[in-house]
């Protein structure tokens, strides 16, 4: 058996960059994404869609964060902004009253609010790996018990059917489907440039 990897606040978000964002029953850690989380244009929910031209890519502002990355075990808390809305709006945990699952909570892009729970995420890595591992998102509004899912097909939605904080290999092949979808993955796509989009000041 391998080593059990265990789920830790995040380390390692620069949040003077865009991130493509996706999850893992779609994309692997390690391999080129076809897929994105994304603003569904005939909805405007989100979605896990094939890759669109222009991109949408994701910026993660710490939110209160007075802690230091590197030695502290308290949780870090984010708000997201995607490329095309900018900083008028952030990502939300919303209701959504055709979402099957217990709570019926889904995502939307919500004017931005700095005192809206539903607006701040808690990103945790499942790994000592961000990138390899992959994250789990959980709203601040929701609590802990919710975690950020996807339906097969889409869309995503906070999921109280929660895959376990540790397993028994590296290798994310042995996860079922549940557990694959709750991996979020992202990389690295550019610098924000955007002078509205720096580290908000005054959170």
């Amino acid at each position: 058996m391998g080593n059990k990897r265990k789920i830790k606040p995040v380390s390692g978000i620069n949040s003077n960059a865009w991130y493509h964002v996706t999850e893992g029953r779609v994309d692997r850690a390690g391999r080129r994404f076809s897929n994105m989380l994304q603003v569904d244009s005939s909805s405007s929910g989100l979605i896990v869609s094939p890759n669109t031209t222009p991109p949408c890519y994701w910026q993660f502002q710490p939110f209160n964060d007075t802690s230091s990355e590197e030695s502290s075990s308290a949780p870090r808390f984010f708000v997201l902004r995607n490329s095309r809305d900018g900083a008028a709006k952030q990502l939300s945990a919303c209701h959504n009253e055709t979402e099957p699952a217990p709570g019926q909570t889904g995502l939307c892009m919500a004017a931005a609010d700095g005192a809206d729970a539903a607006q701040v995420w808690q990103i945790d890595q499942w790994g000592s790996d961000m990138s390899k591992n992959g994250l789990r998102l959980i709203n601040a509004a929701n609590g802990t018990r919710f975690w950020l899912d996807v339906h097969k097909g889409n869309p995503p939605f906070m999921n109280g059917d929660t895959a376990k904080d540790d397993d028994d290999s590296d290798d994310d092949d042995d996860d079922d489907d549940g557990e694959k979808s709750q991996k979020w993955y992202m990389t690295s796509a550019q610098a924000v440039n955007a002078i509205d989009l720096l580290p908000a000041q005054g959170r």
